[in-house]
Order: structure tokens, then C-alpha cells, then sequence
């Protein structure tokens, strides 16, 4: 079904239209949540989290705006305030950017493009991965990224060259 038509589905809370977008996009709101908590079990928890959130305040969707989009603002958005909670909940005083950036270092997800990842730093991986695999724009990235597009695009071509420099050095 094409997403258009499941968006008025979704505003009178039918089910199906639920489950159809969950199966189309719990992967990318899973990488996205990850990228920002760095442990697995917190982004599956704030992936379910994403969706219960999505399904109501559904009404609160633009029709002009891009769901897709919406939809991962709406998973960045409960990640960072589950990091914030969970930092503040860790110590009052701590800066969360620097708590933020810990975590995201730990991030061992790795399954997709497998050896890649060992020729990549994690912020080159994240970004890879969300525009290869997820098919996101680096506009889209950037934004979920609080970075520039230039950043984003110079951190792509950076990881894709250590890629190609890291396949050719092990004869793959």
C-alpha cells in the first residue's frame, strides 16, 4: 500500500495501517535510535517507544511533510530525551553532549555491512549506513545528526575512500 493512502488509516487507528508502516520502517527507526543510545536493548525499547508515539500523535502529521521523515524526527527526538533522562538519572551535573558522544562510541552494530566497519570510524559507519542501506539524503542525515550537509557528505566520501583502500590492501 502506498504510503499516502496509509496515513488516513493510521489517523483512525487502524491496526493494519500500524503494521504495515511498522514492518516498513523499524529497521531505519531502530539504526537512527541506535546511533543515538549505543545499546541495543535501549534502542529496541525506544524503537517501540517511536511507534506507540507515532500512532498517537498521528493527527499531529502534516500531509505536506514527509512521513518518513516525520517519523525519524519523532526517533530522534525520544532518543535524545531517553539519553538525557538516562544521563541526568546517572548524575545531575554530567554533560549530556559528552554522555551522548560515550555512548555512541560504545554502538556495536556492525551486522550490515560487516567487515566495512572495521576500516570506519562509528560516525562514518552511521552515516554510510543511513544513506546506503536506509536510503536517507545527506540533508536528511545531517539534520538527524546536528551536523552540516557538507560535514556529512565529507565524512561519507572519507569513509567510502577507506573502504575502497581497505578491500584493495586485503585483496578482497
Amino acid at each position: 500500500m502506498k504510503e499516502k493512502n496509509l496515513i488516513p488509516l493510521l489517523k483512525a487507528h487502524d491496526e493494519a495501517a500500524f503494521t504495515e508502516v511498522y514492518n516498513r520502517y523499524h529497521r531505519i527507526v531502530f539504526h537512527v535510535i541506535l546511533g543515538i543510545t549505543g545499546n541495543q536493548s535501549d534502542a529496541e525499547d525506544q524503537t517501540q517507544e517511536t511507534f506507540i508515539k507515532m500512532f498517537t500523535k498521528i493527527d499531529q502529521f502534516d500531509g505536506n511533510q514527509n512521513f518518513k521523515y516525520w517519523l525519524l524526527t519523532v526517533a530522534k527526538n525520544t532518543a535524545l530525551d531517553f539519553v538525557k533522562k538516562k544521563a541526568s538519572q546517572i548524575h545531575a551535573n554530567m554533560d549530556i553532549e559528552k554522555y551522548q558522544d560515550d555512548l555512541i562510541e560504545e554502538n556495536n552494530y556492525k551486522p550490515i555491512m560487516g567487515d566495512y566497519a572495521g576500516f570506519l570510524d562509528e560516525e562514518e559507519f552511521d552515516i554510510i549506513l543511513l544513506h546506503l542501506y536506509h536510503g536517507l539524503s545527506f540533508k536528511e542525515i545531517a539534520e538527524l545528526r546536528n551536523k552540516t550537509v557538507s560535514a556529512v557528505n565529507n565524512k561519507f566520501d572519507r569513509g567510502i575512500k577507506k573502504i575502497r583502500k581497505g578491500v584493495k590492501s586485503n585483496g578482497k
